[in-house]
């Protein structure tokens, strides 16, 4: 019975949802699950929703609250007219401020560039982008 109850613990540690998870939308797992194979460091939990940045003309916004809580808004009218890199790269520049502290970028080869760039051009420079990133 107590090898039973062992088992029992182990599993519900080891099998349960990362709390990493717990509060990303499910439109946006598979990106943070990218970044974060990606990202050796830690990092706090944020909760990523679809929602209205303040300024309208952004397709996302990481927002930080008075007790330090960190959000990802993200525009689904955006979202749902992007391509799949775009989205992977939407999710990486929000990350790249919540997690990493990174500011926007003048460069085009970088994620933090605070302009849409087309898909074509993320494809292509994929190895490129991450590696910046993650410097």
């Amino acid at each position: 019975m107590r090898h039973a109850l062992i088992l029992f613990t182990l599993c519900l540690i080891g099998c349960a949802e990362s709390p990493l998870f717990t509060s990303i939308g499910a439109d946006f797992k598979s990106y943070v699950k990218m970044f974060d194979d990606l990202y050796s460091g830690s990092w706090p939990p944020i909760e990523i929703k679809f929602g209205q940045p303040s300024d309208a003309s952004w397709a996302g916004e990481c927002i930080q609250n008075e007790d330090g809580q960190k959000t990802i808004i993200i525009r689904e009218t955006s979202w749902n007219k992007y391509c799949e890199s775009q989205k992977r790269a939407l999710i990486f520049h929000e990350l790249g401020h919540c997690v990493l502290g990174r500011s926007h970028s003048t460069d085009t080869l970088s994620y933090m560039y605070p302009s849409e760039l087309q898909c074509a051009f993320y494809d292509a420079n994929k190895g490129t982008l991450d590696i910046e990133l993650f410097k």
